[in-house]
């Protein structure tokens, strides 16, 4: 499968979201301003418990960072919430579940075969985010599906390699402030070419 030259930190680059996948029409099940701290992380928890899949990946987000829920980053935790999220539908957790597996985090192995069949599940979801999510939504889903366009998945049309996408994504995601999108366009220009490897 495909190995990037582009070295991003998956779960430590994800962001708070608040955000809600397409098919909940923007509708979660808490709030992130109300309360306590504490407050937040029990109402997370029990949206989380009760299969909300934007609570269950917020709560991935809270172990990946060590924020809320322990002092310290647990990614095993944190993969565990991202792939009940994935399997809930949750695009931006299908990639990080992907990512998961072709570059064995999370306490997974290195599984090529699981890897392409989680990201070929999140690109027509980061398709919509990118064009139709809130701003944080948008923004996290253009650079997740340049990603998955910038070496694509070998044998997949839906995800097939396409550089001028994967360009056009993380042009966008950087002019809304992505550091990570930015870093990654000053990569792609340092390096003067094909970023990936077979």
């Amino acid at each position: 499968m495909r190995k990037l030259v582009l070295l991003f930190v998956i779960f430590a680059s994800v962001g708070m979201t608040g955000c809600t996948t397409p098919a909940r029409n923007n509708q979660v099940s808490y709030q992130w301003s109300s309360g306590s701290e504490q407050d937040m992380l029990t109402q997370v928890k029990q949206a989380a418990e009760h299969g909300d899949a934007d609570a269950q990946f917020d709560l991935g987000v809270m172990y990946t960072k060590g924020e809320g829920v322990a002092k310290v980053a647990d990614a095993r935790k944190a993969y565990a919430w991202f792939r009940k999220a994935a399997e809930r539908g949750h695009p931006i957790a299908q990639h990080l579940v992907g990512e998961a597996y072709l570059n064995g985090i999370g306490g997974v192995a290195k599984d090529e075969k699981r890897a392409r069949e989680w990201l070929i599940k999140a690109t027509p979801g980061l398709r919509t985010l990118a064009e139709q999510g809130n701003a944080w939504a948008r923004n996290e889903a253009q650079f997740r599906l340049a990603i998955n366009l910038m070496c694509g998945v070998p044998g997949e049309p839906g995800v097939a390699k396409d550089e001028a996408q994967a360009m056009k994504w993380l042009k966008k995601a950087a002019a809304q402030g992505d550091e990570r999108a930015q870093e990654a366009l000053n990569f792609i220009k340092r390096a003067g070419g094909d970023v990936c490897s077979n």
